[in-house]
């Protein structure tokens, strides 16, 4: 929240041993590997609506919108 981003993995995969795929290829805080992927963000700000979370929602989107 502090960052204005919805991460996708938290902390990122770096010195796991679990591996994830293609997604450790990424550096630690980019795209998938714990950074924002806007892509997914955006289904989770759906999802979150179609639960009838909306003020979540509505939050979420805020942090997305690049107008904010």
């Amino acid at each position: 929240d502090e960052l204005k981003i919805v991460k996708l993995f938290t902390p990122p995969f770096s010195k796991s041993e679990k591996d994830p795929g293609y997604i450790k290829s990424y550096p630690p805080g980019v795209r998938e590997n714990g950074g924002q992927y806007t892509h997914a963000a955006t289904w989770f700000v759906i999802a979150l609506a179609e639960m009838g979370r909306t003020d979540e929602a509505y939050h979420c989107f805020s942090m997305l919108n690049p107008v904010n």
